[in-house]
């Protein structure tokens, strides 16, 4: 009796995470060393995918140092791109009183969290 025998290929997962201060000049970092790891994993400055995760974690990382500033607390940017799927997961966690955790998690379509 042969077995089935298969192949399984390793998913790779590439990440990024970083600390920002929660100050404007945090966000501002945050968007631009975005943007250099976007291209540093192949899509170049100016490619549609590139600008759309940017301009995502640029809004994130204002509304988090606008509305989640606490003294002493910096914010959390983390994508998460898994070569087998065409998304790139991004995460913003501020420094509010919730921890950075969500209060509901849900995962759709889209890809979207809390």
């Amino acid at each position: 009796m042969q077995g089935d025998i298969r192949v399984q290929v390793p998913d790779t997962v590439r990440t990024f995470t970083q600390l920002f201060s929660c100050t404007p000049r945090g966000a501002r970092l945050a968007r631009r060393l975005v943007a250099n790891r976007m291209d540093v994993w192949g899509f170049a400055y100016d490619s549609e995918a590139s600008e759309s995760v940017t301009l995502v974690v640029a809004e994130l990382a204002a509304n988090a140092v606008r509305h989640g500033r606490v003294r002493g607390r910096d914010f959390r940017v983390r994508l998460v791109l898994r070569d087998d799927e065409d998304v790139v997961r991004i995460e913003v966690a501020d420094g509010g009183p919730s921890g950075g955790r969500c209060s509901r998690s849900r995962r759709t379509r889209a890809g979207a969290g809390c």
